[in-house]
């Protein structure tokens, strides 16, 4: 059973990391190039939307990593090997840049 439980938790970090980054992707090449031609109100719900799903994807692939970690080697040896050290160097990061970024985005021209 706990073979079964760690499989999921695994799978549940990949698919929200592969959920995550391709909506990133489909933010950038698609929904904001068409946002930049002029206002659409179904692109801006969509754009919304698509940006509080990524929130959550995020979240829940960050914790499930956490949980991974916790589950497998522990954080002792997480942080003695040099990929853990750099990995939770670029997670830091990411934390502090989204918490500057993390406000909310109007699309619509409140003039």
């Amino acid at each position: 059973m706990t073979m079964f439980i760690s499989w999921l938790i695994r799978y549940g970090h990949i698919v929200g990391a592969a959920i995550w980054v391709g909506g990133y992707a489909l933010l950038a090449f698609f929904i904001i190039p068409l946002l930049g031609k002029g206002p659409n109100e179904t692109l801006i719900r969509l754009a919304i939307t698509t940006i509080r799903v990524l929130t959550y994807t995020g979240t829940l692939t960050m914790g499930l990593g956490l949980v991974l970690i916790t589950r497998t080697n522990g954080f002792a040896t997480y942080f003695a090997k040099n990929d853990g050290r750099h990995i939770s160097g670029k997670n830091s990061y990411r934390i502090v840049l989204f918490s500057f970024l993390n406000h909310s985005i109007s699309f619509r021209d409140n003039t």
